[in-house]
């Protein structure tokens, strides 16, 4: 429950930060009460966050807070191997998963090792 609460929480970070996209023209240093409230309810802190927003055609961000700070890549990596792996094997492209029994089988039950190779 309370990573679904957390999800949840950012999901509302998330929108906030569109909203704010939409109605300040200027970057900011600090960051807006409700982001900062969203975050203190998903149990970050501030020095835990980085955040650029900046729309596509604008020369300034919106928002940067953070962004001067190294952060691990988290989830955007997930994006790149999953555009690489596209790339490279096509939306169509499946495998198979081969499955061994090293072992006896009795009544439907292994005793040994089952092996998966995917």
């Amino acid at each position: 429950m309370r990573a679904a609460r957390k999800i949840l929480t950012m999901r509302t970070a998330a929108l906030v930060l569109f909203y704010l996209s939409l109605a300040f023209p200027a970057a900011a240093e600090r960051l807006p009460a409700a982001l900062n409230q969203s975050l203190k309810n998903a149990g970050l802190d501030e020095a835990q966050v980085g955040i650029f927003v900046q729309q596509v055609n604008a020369k300034t961000p919106v928002l940067a807070f953070g962004a001067d700070r190294a952060f691990n890549p988290a989830s955007t990596m997930k994006l790149l191997t999953t555009y690489a792996g596209l790339e490279m094997l096509g939306p169509a492209y499946t495998w198979r998963t081969e499955f061994y029994a090293l072992g006896t089988t009795e009544g439907g039950v292994l005793d040994g090792d089952l092996i998966i190779r995917g």
